[in-house]
């Protein structure tokens, strides 16, 4: 399975708490003109969970959008998502779907969640978290979503 971990894209000046910031538009542009680069990571993807906060929702839109009307993923808003949530309440959500054995899910979350999920997937443990960029994507191949299992194969930016 692969699964895509994607920090939202660059947002709006603001307190990095306030859930209301929105993308910039030129990240909107940037988004949809990379979308048809990196296509082939998005075509099989099977269950998008974004966090509930505007930039990570939009993000999430987009590449939903992107992926096109022939296929659409089921999309979940979740609170598990936010930027200080812990990694367990992520892992929950993936378990359910790694059960259903999807091709591809995306996750868009903040940092710090998004680096230490990436750090805890692929290192075992947290304590030395990976920091993407807005707009930036981890792509990890995994077999079932627990410690140390996932292998980080790039990273791309949005």
């Amino acid at each position: 399975m692969r699964l895509l971990l994607m920090r939202h894209c660059e947002a709006e000046p603001g307190a990095d708490s306030d859930p209301d910031r929105g993308l910039l538009p030129r990240a909107i542009e940037r988004l949809n003109a990379n979308i048809n680069v990196e296509r082939p990571l998005l075509d099989d993807v099977e269950y998008v969970f974004a966090s509930p906060w505007l930039r990570a929702r939009e993000t999430a839109q987009v590449l939903v959008d992107g992926i096109g009307p022939a296929f659409t993923p089921e999309t979940l808003l979740s609170e598990a998502l936010l930027p200080t949530a812990p990694v367990e309440g992520v892992l929950e959500i993936l378990e359910r779907c790694a059960a259903m054995d999807p091709q591809a899910m995306l996750v868009v979350g903040h940092q710090p969640l998004i680096g230490r999920l990436t750090s805890y997937l692929c290192e075992g443990s947290c304590e030395a978290a990976f920091s993407p960029a807005p707009g930036e994507m981890a792509v990890i191949e995994l077999d079932w979503p627990a410690a140390g299992l996932g292998s980080l194969r790039r990273w791309c930016q949005f």
